[in-house]
């Protein structure tokens, strides 16, 4: 049932890019639930949180989250809550491939900090690795003299929002969410940096 097996996400463009990815590498659809928690504290706090300590937790959890300007302190986050729940012996550093936890009688656990569980970044920087190298460093510099021009009012880092958006903006149809343009063939969904996300998720709940 899907309900056991749970994927935990930030927002509305993470869950859109996921089930997407998932589903453009030919694997089957709705294998699991996806869940658009609106926040990273949200999804910590009123959803990963809960679902460890119920008393009927689902048999595979897995979440996506940010890393901002800080990978340490997410994972940090994040282990001290299963080290609360039970789970004992954690890595001291996420996996660069993607972390999966096992062990008796407790969830299985598939943790993966965007954009690869090592950088500072967001779901924008792994989703600029997608697109044609040329064409996003353009997109920057186009983003980059916005902003030296005044032009701009986004926060800093806000950049990478404003930098894959550029990029999307250019294809067709322009507009479309994040997700759409996976199925747009706009981002390869097939290079090395999506490959290893999505063998991750097969890894977990496959």
């Amino acid at each position: 049932m899907p309900s056991e097996r749970i994927l935990l996400v930030e927002g509305k463009d993470d869950y859109h890019v996921i089930v997407h990815l998932w589903e453009a590498h030919g694997l089957p659809k709705k294998h699991f639930e996806a869940i658009d928690c609106k926040s990273a504290d949200k999804l910590l706090r009123d959803h990963f949180e809960p679902r460890l300590k119920g008393s009927c937790p689902p048999t595979v959890l897995g979440i996506i989250l940010d890393a901002d300007e800080n990978p340490s302190s997410r994972w940090d986050a994040i282990k001290n809550r299963l080290l609360k729940a039970g789970y004992k012996e954690l890595p001291t550093h996420p996996d660069k491939k993607g972390t999966v936890i096992e062990q008796n009688g407790l969830p299985k656990i598939g943790v993966w900090i965007m954009p690869d569980n090592l950088s500072k970044g967001m779901l924008e920087d792994f989703l600029a690795q997608l697109a044609p190298e040329d064409a996003m460093g353009f997109a920057k510099g186009c983003v980059a003299d916005a902003k030296d021009k005044g032009f701009s009012s986004f926060k800093d880092d806000h950049q990478p929002k404003a930098e894959i958006h550029t990029y999307l903006a250019w294809q067709d149809e322009p507009g479309n969410p994040l997700g759409i343009s996976i199925d747009a063939n706009a981002l390869d969904v097939h290079l090395p940096v999506a490959k290893e996300f999505v063998e991750f998720l097969k890894k977990l709940f496959l």
